[in-house]
């Protein structure tokens, strides 16, 4: 039952953050797809930039190899790149970046992945293995990035891997938390907000693909909106437990990927 439950919150509720008409699924990797079929994974700072033809080539000084061969350099080919410019996502502790593929690689309506790498800058590079997603290119700033943490966490072998966000880090990111509730079995109609614990309730939420319809069960689930800009997390709750895993697609996001509605109150009320 509650697979079929979190079955449906998965493939009706959630959305892809980018706009390409026919998206080839190799972006779209997850992070443990991206680490295992990656055959060199380099921390590396980009040292030069040159323009060849219809490509940029830019060379990377190796500062740490945490999966495949050691050497000096590595060279990333990318087509029409404008070398200088970056984006940065900090230190990777926004739920986008692991739940909707937020990057700080873009690409346009041709597909193409256009990664912005800046002169001087470092960044965690996967290479080889297969087409390159949008987590394959990503600017590490801090020495406690969560995406270059929980790689070398995950090439470790470790059983159990340490969450990569506490509960607080996340709640913190939105700025409106409500509960809906879903009528009784066998009873068709629209959700009903039960409980808002951060922010007002705006017209805007929640946006998914469809509109949100209850489907003859008395399941809750939680809307949790950062701003108009940000994909919503929709969760199920099931026995006042909110389950993430479909969202967290294999990951640790936070333990065990689940909470209980009294730990968010908890949260939000300190």
């Amino acid at each position: 039952m509650l697979r079929i439950v979190y079955l449906f919150f998965a493939s009706v509720l959630s959305f892809e953050a980018y706009a390409c008409a026919v998206a080839p699924k190799h972006i779209y990797k997850t992070p443990n797809e991206l680490i295992k079929e990656s055959k060199q994974i380099v921390l590396a700072e980009l040292v030069s930039a040159r323009k060849e033809q219809e490509k940029n080539n830019f060379i990377f000084e190796i500062r740490e190899v945490l999966k495949g061969d050691a050497s000096k350099t590595v060279s990333v080919s990318v087509p029409n790149q404008i070398p200088g410019l970056t984006v940065s996502l900090g230190s990777h502790k926004q739920y986008s970046f692991w739940t909707h593929h937020y990057s700080g690689t873009g690409f346009g309506s041709d597909c193409e992945l256009r990664p912005s790498f800046g002169i001087g800058h470092s960044y965690l590079l996967f290479i080889g293995g297969g087409n390159p997603s949008l987590r394959s290119y990503e600017e590490i700033i801090y020495d406690d990035d969560r995406w270059v943490n929980y790689v070398r966490q995950y090439l470790s072998g470790k059983e159990h891997p340490k969450p990569i966000l506490e509960l607080k880090e996340l709640v913190n990111q939105f700025n409106e938390i409500h509960l809906f509730a879903c009528p009784g079995e066998g009873v068709k109609g629209k959700p009903k907000l039960v409980e808002s614990f951060k922010g007002v309730l705006t017209e805007y939420i929640p946006r998914p693909k469809k509109p949100l319809r209850c489907i003859g069960t008395s399941l809750e689930y939680l809307v949790m909106l950062r701003d108009e800009d940000n994909p919503a997390l929709i969760i199920p709750v099931y026995n006042g437990i909110a389950n993430i895993e479909y969202l967290a697609k294999g990951i640790p996001l936070i333990k065990d990927n689940r909470f209980s509605i009294n730990s968010l109150r908890e949260e939000v009320s300190k």
